[in-house]
C-alpha cells in the first residue's frame, strides 16, 4: 500500500492531488476510494488487442484489474496532449460531477 504523508509534520489540512499510475487489485481501488479518490480508466482499443492474448492475460493482476470499477473510463485514441486535457477537465470539474 502507499503512505500519504512522509511524516506527522508533513500533514496539511489542505489535500494535495495524487495520482497512482497503476491499480491492478481491488484492495487497492478500495483504499484510494475511502481516501475520497477517483479512479479512472483509461483504455487503448489497439493496445487491448494486443494485451489479451500471451501469457500475462491470465495472470491474476490482469483478471482482479477488469473487477475495479471506474469513475470515468476515457477511451485513449487521440494525442498525448489530448489525453492530459481530458483528465485535466475531469479533475478541474470533479466536484461539480458528484
Amino acid at each position: 500500500m502507499f503512505e500519504l504523508y512522509a511524516d506527522e509534520e508533513s500533514k496539511s489540512d489542505t489535500p494535495l492531488p495524487i495520482v497512482i499510475g497503476d491499480i491492478r487489485f481491488l484492495n487497492e481501488a478500495e483504499a484510494i476510494k475511502s481516501r475520497g479518490g477517483i479512479i479512472i480508466r483509461i483504455v487503448r482499443t489497439d493496445d487491448n488487442e494486443n494485451n489479451t492474448n500471451g501469457d500475462h492475460a491470465n495472470h491474476e493482476s490482469e483478471m482482479e484489474m477488469d473487477q475495479i470499477k471506474a469513475d470515468f473510463m476515457i477511451n485513449n485514441v487521440h494525442s498525448i496532449n489530448n489525453l492530459y486535457a481530458t483528465i485535466d477537465n475531469i479533475m478541474n470539474h470533479r466536484d461539480d460531477l458528484d
